[in-house]
């Protein structure tokens, strides 16, 4: 009987949570390019702005993009946190 697998020893397959690692950190890495490259516009968008409108507009973008940022890094954070207890 030594040589038999329990049936419950499948759900302890790490290529799951390996799987859903793997996505998240894809999604996750996508989207802080994404917002990497939305930060560099408001840069741009503010430094050729001149003032007025468009000066503000590009400080909502930097600002909003900002938070957006530290959004991702926070749901990194969370998500490596809870897939640790998964992944052996």
């Amino acid at each position: 009987m030594a040589g038999l697998a329990s049936p419950l020893q499948k759900l302890k397959s790490p290529r799951i949570p390996k799987l859903i690692a793997n996505v998240v950190n894809t999604a996750l890495g996508i989207i802080g390019s994404i917002a990497f490259a939305l930060f560099i516009y408001g840069g741009i968008l503010w430094m050729t702005s001149g003032g007025g409108d468009r000066q503000a507009k590009a400080m909502k973008v930097i600002t909003w993009t900002s938070l957006g940022i530290i959004a991702i890094l926070a749901s990194y954070v969370l998500t490596d946190f809870v897939l640790q207890a998964f992944i052996p």
